[in-house]
Order: C-alpha cells, then structure tokens, then sequence
C-alpha cells in the first residue's frame, strides 16, 4: 500500500485532500488516515508499517464515494461547473424560476441523488460540465431564476471571446453532495481552491435586503477573491428576475451603497454556527488585520465594502 505524506488528518482541522482512497477511523484520539492503494485487499497491517496509530477501536472502511460506477476516481471539484445551456433546461424543465434555491435543492437535487448520494453534476453528460470559469456566489433564500438570469446576463455582456459553449458556472448546489456528512466536509474543504481558479466570482444580490452579504460564506468567497489580487475578477450584479427569465439589473447607485455598507463578518450569519468560527478564523490567517482585535475587523469590513461596490462598476 502507498500512503501519501499527507494522509494523517486529525477531524475538524483539515479534510482537504481531494483523493481518498480508504478511510481508518479510530477513537483516542479520534483520526482519520487517508491512503491510496493499488488494491482493495490491502490491509491494515500495511498502513501501520507506515504510521503508529495512536488509536482503539479502528476500523478499516472502503470509501467508495470518490468513486464513480466504473472505478475512476470522481471528477475534482473545480471541474463541477456547469454549462449554461443545462442550467436553463433545468430550471425551465422543473419550473424554477421563482422557486427559493433551498427549494429547488429539496425538491429536486436531493431526491435525484438519494441513491447514490453523489453531487448532481455526477448524473450529467459530459459535455455538460468542465472547468469553472466563472464561481457563482448566492443565497439560497432567493429565487433559483435570480442566479441563472443573472448567468445568462453575464455571458451577453462579454466579449465575443467567451463562448457560452466553454463558459462553465461552479454552483454549490450542483457541485457538493447535498446528503451532509464527511464527503460533504471534504468538499467543502475545497471551496477556497476552487475560487482561486476560477476566472470571475459572480455575486449575485437581490435588491432589497442582499441577502449574500449577510451570509459567512458568500462573505468568504468575496474575501478569497479579493485577495488574490485579480483585478475585476470580482463582479457584483444586483437586480430581479423576470418573468420571461431576463435579469432585471438594479442601476440605483444609492441601493448598491446601502448593500455594500451592510458587509460585517462578525454579524454574518450561518446556517451551522460553527462554520462562522472556522472561516473568521480562516480569514484571520490570511491578514494581519485581524490580530488587531476589533479594529481591525472593522478594517477588513471596508476592504470587503469597497470590493462590492467596486464590482458592480
């Protein structure tokens, strides 16, 4: 058996790694080994010939989920972006156009994928899906309509480089498993990797409350892209849908002004508490800002503002 370096993961700290090939759980302290092997009959003898596992308890589990049907490894995550032409079939095929997003994941993402319990893009040909080009920031209170109108805006006002047959949109709700548990976390991990590589975060925000600023993920994915220091990657789009489908922008400058002075990572809410403490925590190693207490945050708080409004520009 072949145990990559950086196989030994201590839970909660960092399930990064996109390849996984068995998994050893033990209790005492509780870790997770992470190993790939050239066969299923490998043991556990052979892992500890590598490691002392400091652990009772252990058991030896294949982790088939990073598997496809035919045992190849499953697609990483930043080439779970989807093509336009697909998400406008879906969300006219199932009528979800003014569907609040979670909806549209209860009604019709779960129930596709309860038997397998892979991501959605895994049931999709491949000519449906590639590398992300451009990263989708949302909320999933608004409608489903909001974010594919505003896709499709999007790839009208490019250039005549971008093609809508190559322009692919990484969206959670397609991209991640959507049945929770540790492959969802392993997923989750990956998140900022994934906006790193995409050309263009695309946020899109309702009008009224921008509900995406006051969500600590989304507030995450603004943060990552800022600072990596891409000049007008980061695109803000604030409007409505119609309901022929079109993205109806909001060109009030004053509303723009209003959401962007609502960004406050300490007030941004999570649907599980502890991912809040995990990203400000995250944030915090990557500026100095934040080891300046409040007055710092405050610090990062405008940076984030400026970007918004700056974006919508």
């Amino acid at each position: 058996m072949k145990i990559r370096p950086d196989a030994l993961i201590f839970l909660g700290v960092d399930v990064r790694p996109q390849v996984s090939g068995f998994f050893v759980w033990g209790c005492a302290p509780l870790i997770l080994l992470q190993c790939c092997c050239s066969s299923c009959s490998d043991n556990l003898s052979a892992a500890s010939t590598s490691f002392h596992l400091y652990a009772s308890n252990l058991l030896f589990l294949p982790c088939m989920e990073n598997f496809s049907k035919d045992g190849v490894l499953a697609m990483p995550l930043s080439r779970r972006a989807i093509s336009i032409g697909f998400l406008l079939n879906f969300t006219w095929e199932h009528d979800a156009w003014f569907l609040p997003t979670y909806q549209v994941v209860q009604n019709f993402i779960i129930p596709s994928t309860a038997e397998l319990k892979k991501p959605y893009v895994n049931l999709l040909d491949p000519e449906l899906h590639g590398q992300v080009k451009v990263f989708i920031s949302h909320a999933w209170s608004n409608p489903f309509g909001l974010l594919v109108a505003a896709a499709r805006k999007f790839i009208s006002d490019c250039d005549s480089k971008v093609s809508k047959h190559d322009c692919f949109f990484w969206l959670d709700i397609f991209a991640i498993t959507q049945h929770g548990g540790l492959f969802q976390a392993e997923e989750l991990a990956q998140l900022e990797d994934t906006v790193l590589e995409a050309d263009t975060t695309l946020v899109v925000l309702d009008p009224s409350c921008g509900i995406p600023l006051q969500r600590i993920w989304c507030i995450f994915e603004i943060f990552i892209t800022i600072e990596q220091g891409t000049y007008g990657k980061l695109k803000v789009r604030v409007g409505d849908v119609s309901m022929g489908g079109d993205f109806l922008p909001c060109n009030d400058g004053e509303v723009l002004r209003r959401l962007a002075a609502s960004v406050n990572i300490e007030g941004a809410n999570a649907t599980v508490p502890s991912d809040s403490e995990r990203i400000l925590a995250r944030i915090a190693t990557m500026t100095s800002a934040m080891e300046s207490g409040r007055k710092g945050i405050k610090e990062v708080d405008r940076k984030l503002q400026r970007a918004v409004r700056q974006g919508w520009t």
